[in-house]
């Protein structure tokens, strides 16, 4: 990737789930894909056999569709201090679409060409016009086969088109040319060839076929994802929510606007599911403490014996689950055989290796958690599979959730309901002057969080440019309601103008504002507003997503970020799963 946080897109521990996403999105719509890895996985009876692919891919210019990116220094530099091939990427690479743009472009490559229609009216061009005609009537009586116009500007070049249109209209059915546009030391031209009515046929099926493969090849490495799509076969990305909107973005459609759409644009990508094997390991609690990072956890499931607390697990969990599946590198793919994990690390190739091999090991540790769950019922697979492959239903529970990093919840759900966080002692103040800084806030929240028994400094997080705050008053699980009121007198005695709300009552609202503007209940469940106090006589101000604050004016008004408008090897139906990094 060529970066991920654009200047005005940081994330904040207490985003929401659709801030955060609009954050991810905006990233996933101004930088780009240049290395794509896919490693899929086959249980040969006695090992997990990895079949790993290392792409570069880059973005290819083609008429209509010419994809403009963001460059993130530190992003680049990282990449050269890991040998990435940046002259490999660019002349290489293979070119990439959304599959929604190249199917659009397909279908207009099929269709008539037609040209405008224009009116002369200038007798410089009367004359241009006339002096065309003459020369192509001319060569139609001749015995010549081509003929090439002379180089002219583009609406010049237009004029011949249409002469050329006209005068195709008054020839026998059975005579005719055909007209093309070709490079010359001049510039563009175009070129007449003589041809019969079946010969001009198959001309004119031959250029849309090159047309569509001109379409085709730029679009390229849509096709492994839509293969991947197709197969069916569950997922496995770490650490991955950046990896999957970058994806989508890239090779399926432009993001949607909303954190819904987005969920059911993953369901409709990954039909067989996706995991992330930051969150497996997260759910094994203590076993992979600090070592959770791709590399290091990789090194851990590979030699468990280092890991004493995994150890114990594997044996607790009986006969079937007491080692870990033994992963392998396919014939054939032997590239990373034998490889330390820092001679290629973030290589897209070997991490999408290390995440495959990482998620069929956390499936046989999650099996041997569940068998040493005391209420595990009777008769469950664990009691009949035998064979020691990894079995997915053990991780089953964490289809779709991807780990959350600067965040109170730990995970996202891409296939069902999303957590919702307990943040009953934050509280939301809004209507504040642009750049605001989070030092006031905080000192004059002193008393509110000393009256809601709280020891420690209220803690203010600023949103949208400094105009909004939430800010944690309360000991986390208990109410900063009662502490409203002396939060408004603070604020009015330290004379800061905005307005102060329960977290609830915020989120209420917004949930209304976001309902109106889709013509539809919001998913957020609130129910209710809740108590809010003014400090002084100004409007509310509802909420900005950070890419949109105007400066230094404020706005009433929610404001969706809008896309840009623009436009190997697959893998085989008897992949285990696939893993993308």
């Amino acid at each position: 990737m060529t970066g991920l946080f654009t200047n005005d897109n940081q994330q904040n521990y207490l985003d929401e789930l659709e801030d955060r996403y609009a954050q991810v999105a905006e990233s996933a719509r101004k930088f780009i894909i240049t290395q794509f890895g896919l490693s899929c996985f086959i249980w040969d009876g006695t090992s997990l056999q990895a079949h790993t692919y290392n792409f570069y891919i880059v973005p290819r210019e083609v008429p209509g569709f010419n994809k403009r990116f963001l460059v993130d220094s530190g992003a680049i530099g990282f990449l050269a201090s890991h040998g990435f091939d940046f002259n490999k990427c660019l002349k290489q690479g293979i070119g990439y679409m959304p599959a929604s743009l190249r199917d659009r472009r397909l279908a207009q490559a099929n269709e008539e060409r037609a040209h405008r229609s224009f009116t002369v009216t200038k007798d410089a061009d009367r004359v241009f016009v006339e002096a065309c005609e003459a020369a192509v009537t001319q060569w139609l009586q001749s015995g010549e086969s081509k003929l090439l116009l002379p180089p002219v500007n583009g609406f010049q070049r237009m004029l011949q088109y249409q002469l050329c249109e006209r005068l195709q209209e008054t020839l026998p059915s059975d005579a005719g040319f055909v007209v093309k546009r070709v490079s010359s030391p001049g510039g563009p031209v175009l070129a007449l060839t003589k041809m019969t009515a079946e010969e001009k046929a198959l001309f004119e099926l031959a250029e849309k076929a090159k047309r569509s493969a001109a379409i085709e090849d730029s679009a390229g490495f849509a096709v492994v994802m839509e293969a991947m799509r197709d197969s069916g076969k569950p997922a496995a990305g770490h650490n991955c929510i950046f990896d999957v909107a970058y994806v989508l973005e890239s090779f399926a459609q432009p993001l949607p606007e909303s954190w819904l759409a987005f969920k059911q644009l993953v369901q409709k990508w990954f039909p067989g599911g996706l995991w992330d094997t930051k969150h497996l390991a997260r759910e094994l609690l203590g076993m992979f403490e600090g070592h959770n990072h791709l590399g290091e956890l990789h090194q851990q499931l590979m030699q468990p014996a280092d890991n004493p607390s995994l150890m114990a697990l594997l044996q607790a969990g009986g006969a079937t689950s007491n080692r870990l599946p033994s992963v392998d590198h396919a014939p054939g793919f032997e590239r990373y055989k034998g490889a330390e994990t820092e001679s290629f690390a973030h290589e897209a190739g070997y991490d999408a290796y290390m995440t495959g091999a990482c998620f069929g090991c956390l499936m046989r540790a999650h099996e041997a958690k569940q068998a040493c769950t005391p209420d595990r019922p009777a008769g469950s697979p664990m009691d009949v599979e035998q064979s020691g492959r990894p079995n997915i239903h053990y991780v089953q529970e964490y289809r779709g959730r991807l780990n959350m990093m600067r965040s109170d919840m730990q995970w996202m759900n891409l296939f069902g309901e999303d957590p919702v966080p307990d943040r009953r002692h934050l509280l939301h103040i809004h209507g504040l002057p642009y750049g605001t800084r989070p030092g006031p806030i905080s000192d004059c929240m002193g008393a509110a969080a000393a009256s809601s028994g709280s020891e420690e400094r209220a803690r203010a997080t600023a949103f949208c440019g400094g105009s909004e705050f939430l800010v944690e008053v309360a000991p986390r699980g208990t109410d900063a309601e009662p502490a409203l009121g002396i939060a408004a007198a603070s604020m009015q005695e330290a004379g800061i103008s905005g307005m102060v709300q329960t977290y609830a009552a915020w989120k209420a609202s917004r949930a209304q504002e976001m309902s109106s503007q889709s013509g539809r209940p919001h998913e957020a469940g609130w129910q209710g507003r809740g108590n809010m106090q003014r400090t002084s006589a100004q409007p509310p101000f509802k909420r900005l997503r950070p890419s949109h604050i105007p400066k230094p004016a404020l706005t009433s008004e929610i404001r969706p970020a809008t896309p840009p408008q623009i436009g190997s090897r697959p893998a085989s139906a008897s992949k285990r799963w696939c893993t993308i990094m």
